[in-house]
């Protein structure tokens, strides 16, 4: 049993019920084992889930269950009342670290970890996962996809990494209630072309500034929401997505100049803030219609599709 294994560990397993992260995303708070089950395989994979002691009243079971998404990453927070088992199929990565109790998690063959609030557990995708949670153990779980973890290795690029420390602080402001919480949920007026133009200029003018929603909003004297509707409006793309194929244009025109013998792809790449070269490539042959290499070496020069330098809208109207 788990409780076995923690004492002759020697760890403390705390009685006092911690507070519950994501207060005002809550899934469900339940003692019925079906009604439990269904909230989770809303959020995490199909799951089979038993207590530790069978013979113990259903009414112990006291779960609780918040849940937000931020993009691609959900971050949830569970609490189960008495000793659970849970094994599933992990599709995703995955993070837990306990807030109060522990949890003892297997990943595929792995070796077992014990989970404390001192030591997380990390789950990988494609193998099977196990956990079993203590009497009143509280556990944060963050989970994101393998699609994720590749733009994770772009934030290993000081210009990444300076984008990904501003995600974090924005996602937080969102997510935690605060003093200004009324007012960033206000409605908010719509955004000019005066504004989406400005912008536009602003990522031309200095695409290799660790742009985010949020500094491209601050400079353009306008709200995060109001800049990406009037992008969609007005251009047809988010901001960010105009910044992507401006940073290509960018890469194209570096290649087209550049000799072979003295620069490399990846360097050039890099220079403009794509990381994961993988999905460089595609990107960029799908935009040039020939690969990065062949542009480097000279071969059959692709024409610049620079269409996003004054962008149309989708109904065929220039922003101007």
């Amino acid at each position: 049993m788990l409780t076995m294994r923690v004492a002759r560990l020697g760890v403390e397993v705390r009685d006092d019920t911690c507070s519950m992260p994501f207060g005002r995303h809550p899934v469900v708070a339940t003692s019925d084992f079906e009604e439990a089950r269904a909230a989770l395989e809303s959020v995490f994979p199909p799951l089979r889930m038993h207590p530790h002691d069978q013979s113990a009243s259903t009414s112990r079971l006291d779960m609780a269950f918040n849940s937000l998404r931020i993009g691609e990453v959900t971050a949830s927070c569970l609490r189960f009342g008495r000793g659970i088992h849970i094994i599933a199929d992990a599709v995703t990565f995955g993070v837990t670290v306990p807030l109060c109790g522990v949890a003892e998690s297997r990943t595929g063959r792995r070796p077992r970890v014990l989970a404390t609030p001192q030591v997380g557990a990390v789950f990988m995708p494609d193998q099977p996962a196990e956990v079993d949670w203590s009497d009143g153990c509280t556990q944060l779980c963050v989970t994101f996809p393998r699609r994720a973890m590749h733009l994770g290795l772009e934030a290993m690029h000081p210009l990444a990494t300076a984008t990904l420390e501003k995600l974090l602080i924005e996602s937080l402001l969102v997510i935690q209630p605060h003093g200004y919480t009324d007012a960033l949920n206000q409605p908010q007026h719509p955004c000019t072309p005066r504004a989406v133009r400005r912008t536009m200029g602003l990522i031309r003018t200095h695409p290799e500034q660790a742009w985010t929603i949020a500094t491209l909003a601050q400079e353009g004297a306008v709200s995060a929401r109001c800049l990406q509707e009037g992008f969609q409006r007005c251009v047809g793309v988010s901001p960010m997505r105009y910044l992507r194929e401006v940073r290509l244009d960018r890469v194209h025109a570096d290649l087209m100049s550049a000799a072979s013998d003295s620069v490399t792809v990846s360097h050039i790449a890099r220079r403009w803030g794509f990381l994961y070269l993988g999905r460089f490539a595609a990107a960029y042959r799908q935009k040039f219609g020939r690969t990065p290499s062949e542009t480097l070496r000279g071969q059959g020069r692709a024409t610049m599709v620079s269409g996003w330098a004054n962008v149309a809208t989708t109904s065929g109207r220039a922003v101007s």
